[in-house]
């Protein structure tokens, strides 16, 4: 990434690695689009028999679906040493605050007007400021605790239950709900940096997949509920 476009060396840093960051959230909205998809597919059959033949493969693709999703949500919120990590980030931002002002971030605004660019500046930039000029570090910091102490049972399970397979590592840790809204919890705050950092703020991730939802879903109803030999649907 170019240094060119951002006012400093540290800021064109920052930006970098929000955008990592950014694109390990794609990929796990892709995996959670997809499961849902597939969840979709099955529950909308109506022939219990070959539902009752899908069940395990359907079991162990959740299984694997959850620890991925979960071990990717932890190295997103890792603080371990030489990782690119939301928090690491944050703290950085934090220890360094006076980089980001809004004069230098509103230069970063230049497809529309002068007016229309201050003011869509003004609007990301007052969510991270008091007084519309400077960072405010204790906001910085409350996000940083929000990371960590929302997410301190959701590392724990990681750790605990897949990383090291204890004992209870087959038992479920968390439902899909507790697991769904820790990804939004924490793609909410991405988003919310992405834009101070690059102007850019992703309103909705599942715009970004390669194809509609919908397709995806007909896709696995034709692969799960059709007989290969005759290539009738069950329904």
């Amino acid at each position: 990434m170019s240094n060119k476009k951002y006012p400093t060396s540290d800021w064109a840093k920052w930006a970098e690695s929000i955008s990592i960051l950014k694109t390990d959230f794609v990929s796990l909205m892709t995996k959670r689009e997809i499961w849902r998809a597939l969840k979709n597919a099955y529950e909308k059959n109506s022939n219990y028999q070959i539902k009752q033949e899908a069940h395990q493969i359907i079991d162990w693709i959740n299984r694997n679906y959850v620890d991925s999703m979960l071990i990717g949500l932890r190295r997103i919120i890792d603080t371990s040493k030489d990782t690119v990590s939301l928090i690491k980030l944050l703290e950085e931002i934090s220890k360094n605050p006076t980089v980001i002002t809004f004069d230098r971030y509103q230069t970063l605004w230049t497809s529309g007007s002068e007016q229309v660019n201050r003011m869509r500046a003004t609007e990301v930039f007052k969510r991270f400021s008091k007084d519309n000029r400077n960072l405010d570090v204790n906001i910085i910091k409350n996000d940083i605790r929000e990371l960590k102490e929302s997410n301190e049972r959701f590392i724990n399970i990681v750790n605990h239950h897949i990383a090291h397979k204890g004992k209870d590592a087959d038992n479920p840790p968390l439902t899909y709900e507790e697991l769904h809204a820790a990804f939004d919890k924490i793609a909410g705050i991405l988003n919310e940096y992405h834009a101070l950092l690059t102007t850019v703020r992703v309103l909705n991730f599942a715009a970004l997949l390669p194809v509609p939802i919908e397709n995806i879903e007909n896709m696995f109803s034709k692969m799960i509920f059709t007989d290969i030999n005759t290539n009738d649907e069950y329904a």
